[in-house]
């Protein structure tokens, strides 16, 4: 005998307000009648049972009691009464960073709401999950506004002879295990700029304030197995920021009119990586890969590394720190400043709460390089370009020329900063770039690239949070998202 299933009816809140009205308007009908007209409304297969409708009946005054945006909701409420409180309380300071056009993203709703909870003595019957975070949204009419950016055509490899260079630098890299193999790359970091993406009310439109263009320029250097890993490399516009207060910062920075990469500065790179590889691997010969950009042309004499060269307009494809490190530092960036904003809107600070100093970005910029990109991260992003035949072993211990702290192996959304306290990063880890793309934190990262096509000058890449997804394949199937871009603010140019 085949078994017989059902399909079990859940009524929205808006369905049962016309339920309700349906009942005041005709008061003669019996619960039996309802039940056949609620069916035909809700286009269900069978009438409801009397039971049915009488307990819908008996809810009546908890769902009038609902706000007034939870009352229109077309999803069904399922939330505790005590956390029903917190989470009116989250809307409205929601509410209050939209009115404030103050961008926020789905980690900030877990931290308030948890501080909600812990300053009412309240319990929740839940963890504040993925699932909550939309079931909340949902509840309340609130969606993510996204701003989309530009983002580099992808270099085409299928040419024969780009075939027979991409060969030739293979058969290079094979005479060399992937831990002496490393990379450095530039990128610009628009250290102050405020995110693109909020969380606003349906209907509205998270208006834009005007781009702080503030950059400053970033060298990452890392080896194929990401167990050593060069301090970053900064390159200003000032010799001595104010914010360094006349003393040494701590880092290695440069600075020059621009803020680029130069010819001489790269000179002055170049060999620091090459002693520190030297020191690393006891004098034997490593390989250093480098896109095209003008100010790697002029090369001093290097004892421990040999040069090898991407081909133009490949660097997307063929280099490892573009092919998703950089973006999951840059994501971890963002992650950053959304919280460090989100301490300011609590000090009721209201007026640019995403600035950040030049040192502070240093600062962040290091702890995430150094401690927060996992080791796996790197190994994947060397592996999916294809470059290298070599077998990837699990990725070593990793080491640098400052005391590092143990890198946990946790890819969580908590890890363990430079200070040693608890820091929330606000988004999953970038495995590839095909991974930018993702719905944990709202819809897209955006990283738009600004490339020169000719002789890959400079790559620029602006960052915002939003969403940074490589592991919510399966939650996004269920999610619908609404991106909307912020109007009022102008690309980059």
């Amino acid at each position: 005998m085949p078994q017989i299933t059902t399909k079990r009816f859940r009524p929205t809140n808006e369905q049962l307000l016309k339920l309700y009205k349906k009942r005041d308007d005709h008061q003669s009908m019996t619960q039996k009648d309802l039940g056949i007209w609620f069916a035909n409304e809700c286009k269900l297969s069978s009438p409801l049972t009397q039971s049915s409708i009488g307990t819908m009946l008996k809810r009546r005054q908890e769902v009038e009691q609902r706000p007034a945006i939870q009352r229109h909701s077309k999803r069904p409420h399922t939330v505790d009464a005590p956390t029903s409180e917190v989470e009116e309380l989250l809307y409205a300071r929601v509410m209050a960073c939209q009115k404030d056009n103050i961008a926020i993203n789905h980690q900030f709703l877990v931290d308030q709401a948890k501080d909600l909870c812990k300053k009412k003595n309240i319990t929740p019957a839940h963890n504040f999950s993925h699932g909550w975070i939309y079931g909340f949204m949902g509840r309340y009419g609130l969606k993510v506004s996204h701003a989309h950016g530009e983002s580099g055509s992808a270099p085409r490899l299928e040419d024969e002879s780009m075939q027979e260079k991409v060969k030739e630098i293979q058969d290079q890299l094979s005479e060399y295990p992937i831990e002496r193999v490393y990379n450095f790359d530039e990128t610009a970091l628009f250290y102050s700029a405020a995110p693109r993406t909020t969380i606003v009310q349906v209907g509205t439109k998270a208006e834009g304030e005007k781009l702080d263009k503030s950059r400053i320029t970033v060298g990452v250097v890392a080896n194929g197995d990401g167990s050593h890993r060069i301090d970053p490399i900064f390159i200003g516009k000032h010799k001595s920021p104010r914010c360094f207060a006349g003393k040494a910062s701590g880092f290695r920075y440069f600075s020059n009119t621009k803020g680029w990469m130069t010819s001489e500065i790269f000179n002055q790179v170049v060999k620091i990586i090459d002693r520190a590889a030297g020191a690393k691997h006891q004098g034997k010969k490593c390989v250093l890969l480098l896109d095209n950009a003008s100010s790697h042309n002029r090369l001093p004499n290097l004892e421990n590394l040999v040069i090898i060269k991407l081909p133009p307009n490949t660097t997307s494809k063929l280099q490892p720190l573009d092919a998703g490190i950089i973006a999951a530092y840059k994501k971890r960036y963002r992650s950053r400043q959304y919280k460090d904003a989100a301490k300011k809107f609590q000090q009721h600070k209201r007026n640019n709460v995403f600035k950040v100093d030049i040192l502070t970005a240093m600062k962040w910029t290091n702890a995430i390089l150094k401690f927060e990109i996992t080791n796996k991260t790197i190994a994947n992003c060397f592996k999916h370009t294809t470059l290298f035949h070599h077998h990837f072993q699990e990725p070593t211990a990793i080491t640098a020329e400052h005391n590092l702290e143990e890198e946990s192996d946790d890819e969580e959304e908590v890890v363990e900063t430079i200070d040693g306290s608890l820091e929330t990063i606000y988004g999953p880890d970038f495995i590839r770039s095909q991974d930018i793309e993702y719905c944990f934190d709202n819809v897209i990262e955006e990283e738009a690239e600004i490339e020169n096509e000719k002789d890959d000058e400079e790559e620029v890449e602006f960052v915002d949070n939003t969403m940074p997804l490589a592991e919510c394949n399966s939650f996004t199937a269920s999610i619908t998202v609404i991106a909307v871009p912020i109007v009022g603010r102008s690309q980059f140019d």
